[in-house]
């Protein structure tokens, strides 16, 4: 996927077919599968704060078995920028606090020496994180079926700490929307 936002998705597939993939995607998780993964390839395109939590909430609403993070690889003598790493680990460490333990870092294979800086720097920033922010079980989603209270106030939270942008704004009704169609908000 990529991102959670339909005009990021536009940008970098180069084609409007987001809502598409969406509707695919339950789809996919209503046929009862117990393998749904899905992947973020992290770029300069798609790191900002509203990518992120777009992608928490989709995470949250389609419940995959897997989520699979990786920085766009570095071909050549680029480097995997700081502002990556910092992105990655921020997204993880969302994910495994509403989530749990879905994350997979399928770079740890690759023996690049780029890569193996990367892993050293992201678990840092992770563990950095976690120091300030502990993660605690409660603030995990317990049921495939988010009925609980615990994804309104989540909602209620991320309504009340995230600026008031248009981008925001469409976040928020499309979300809203998305819940309230498939009955959980």
């Amino acid at each position: 996927m990529d991102t959670g936002l339909k005009s990021t998705y536009a940008k970098l597939r180069g084609a409007d077919l987001f809502d598409q993939v969406i509707d695919n995607l339950i789809r996919y998780r209503n046929s009862g599968t117990k393998g749904l993964w899905l992947k973020y390839v992290v770029t300069e395109h798609n790191r900002t704060d509203d990518d992120m939590w777009s992608f928490v909430l989709a995470m949250l609403a389609l419940r995959p078995n897997k989520v699979l993070i990786s920085p766009d690889f570095p071909y050549g003598d680029k480097q995997i920028p700081p502002e990556t790493v910092a992105f990655i680990a921020q997204l993880w460490y969302l994910l495994e606090k509403y989530m749990g333990d879905i994350v997979l870092d399928y770079t740890v294979v690759m023996g690049d020496l780029k890569f193996a800086k990367y892993h050293r720097d992201l678990q840092q920033e992770i563990d950095k994180l976690k120091a300030a922010g502990p993660l605690k079980e409660e603030m995990r989603l317990k049921s495939f079926k988010p009925t609980t209270p615990v994804l309104a106030n989540f909602l209620r939270k991320i309504n009340s700490k995230l600026p008031d942008t248009p981008l925001l704004n469409k976040l928020r009704v499309w979300a809203r929307n998305f819940l309230i169609a498939r009955g959980i908000y």
